[in-house]
This record gives structure tokens, C-alpha cells and sequence, in this order.
């Protein structure tokens, strides 16, 4: 249902008229890419203007408390430098769905942080339009009491 949806699409370039007439009153374009709090704006492909961090895009847009069903994020590169902001987001994320590009030396440090954080990997596939050097992650926030061990009586 239309009405209990709400689809937000964030890219520094206009694709807003792909977007067809019936879908517009829930599916809703930004004209901004996101970048981690602490990342170099040299490193942006567009003006630093075009980007927004993931705690500024909340508070404009008043989704702070709120949960987001799914987080899909294809930010090329950006990744590596924005997981935390996610993790630190003021709101509760179901899904993360994400294509991480190539392989950082911090790549142990992404996948260590969001399992801490109570996610589990439950899709992986790599783009091979990239020659296999991207990889889609499908990521599920689990309850506290999934990573318990069971207390076995004897």
C-alpha cells in the first residue's frame, strides 16, 4: 500500500524526472549523496555542497525515532568511511542493503562493527558489471537474545 510507504532516493545527480507521475505523492528525490561525518570533501566526485551526512539527511527531513524498513546504499566508495554514521543513526534501521566497492583496509573493521551492532549477513552476491570488485550485502537487525547463548539445564 502506497499510503504506508515511503521511498527516499538520494543522488547528487537529478534523476528526478525517472521517477514516473503515479509514484511521485511516495517516492521522494534529493538531489544530495551522502558522505561519512568525518570523510574528506576532496574525495567527492561532485561539489561539496551535493553531500549531506546521514545525521543531517534525518534531521532535515524529521525521521529521527523513526525505523527504516530497509537502508539500501550504493554510495561508490563512500561505504568504507559512512558504516559507523549508520550504526549511529538516530533511528532504528530493519535492513541494510549495501554494495561495497573493492576492498579497504578497513573492510574487517565494517563487517566486525555491524555484527556487534546485531546484524547478520543474510545475501551476498558480486556485481560482476564491475568485474566482481563490488559485492551486494543484505544485512538483518536480529534481537539482542539471538546472540545469547541458551541456558541448558541438566
Amino acid at each position: 500500500d502506497q499510503d504506508l510507504c515511503e521511498i527516499h532516493v538520494f543522488d547528487p545527480e537529478d534523476f528526478s524526472s525517472n521517477i514516473p507521475m503515479k509514484f511521485k505523492s511516495f517516492i521522494h528525490f534529493h538531489k544530495w549523496g551522502f558522505r561519512g561525518a568525518t570523510a574528506s570533501l576532496n574525495d567527492m566526485i561532485f561539489p561539496a555542497a551535493s553531500y549531506r551526512t546521514l545525521e543531517d539527511t534525518i534531521n532535515d527531513l524529521g525521521h529521527v525515532n523513526r525505523t527504516i524498513e530497509v537502508f539500501k546504499v550504493d554510495c561508490e566508495e563512500c561505504e568504507w568511511g559512512a558504516y559507523q554514521d549508520w550504526l549511529n543513526a538516530p533511528l532504528f534501521m530493519r535492513q541494510i542493503l549495501v554494495e561495497v566497492h573493492y576492498v579497504p583496509s578497513n573492510a574487517i573493521d565494517f563487517f566486525t562493527s555491524l555484527q556487534s551492532a546485531g546484524y547478520v549477513n543474510f545475501h551476498k552476491e558480486p556485481n560482476m558489471a564491475c568485474g566482481g570488485d563490488c559485492v551486494e550485502y543484505s544485512f538483518l537487525k536480529l534481537d539482542e537474545s539471538f546472540f545469547e547463548f541458551p541456558n541448558i539445564k541438566q
